[in-house]
């Protein structure tokens, strides 16, 4: 199930985003336009996993709330991506992940995942 981390958020769909991460502190931090073009951080903290999937690669219907597509981060609850990760960490007899969120959030190049245990509005550059 997807669900929008906030109601008040819609990206704009220009790819004008800016993405870091920080592999000492695990922290990503992610600024983007909102439609009403004003640039907006936000910060992931306790990052374990950070991928960009291609436009092509990523199908938006997955992502639909309420059967609309929406441009908004977004929080998937029963993640695959989550569950790929707890298998692989049994077989190499790992302790499994936990209390991690799967954020997406749309662009128009591409669709950044990141499993992170909060998502939180600014990046602390501000």
């Amino acid at each position: 199930m997807i669900k929008r981390m906030y109601s008040d958020l819609e990206i704009d769909d220009v790819p004008r985003e800016l993405v870091r991460y920080d592999g000492y502190r695990q922290v990503a931090t992610i600024e983007l336009d909102d439609v009403d073009e004003v640039r907006r951080g936000f910060t992931f903290s306790d990052v374990v996993g950070l991928r960009l999937v291609p436009s092509p690669c990523f199908d938006r219907r997955r992502i639909f709330v309420d059967g609309s597509y929406v441009s908004t981060i977004l929080v998937e609850n029963g993640s695959e991506w989550i569950a790929e990760i707890n298998a692989a960490e049994r077989r190499a007899g790992e302790p499994e992940t936990r209390d991690v969120a799967h954020f997406i959030v749309p662009s128009d190049a591409g669709v950044w995942e990141i499993l992170a245990k909060q998502c939180n509005r600014g990046t602390g550059d501000e």
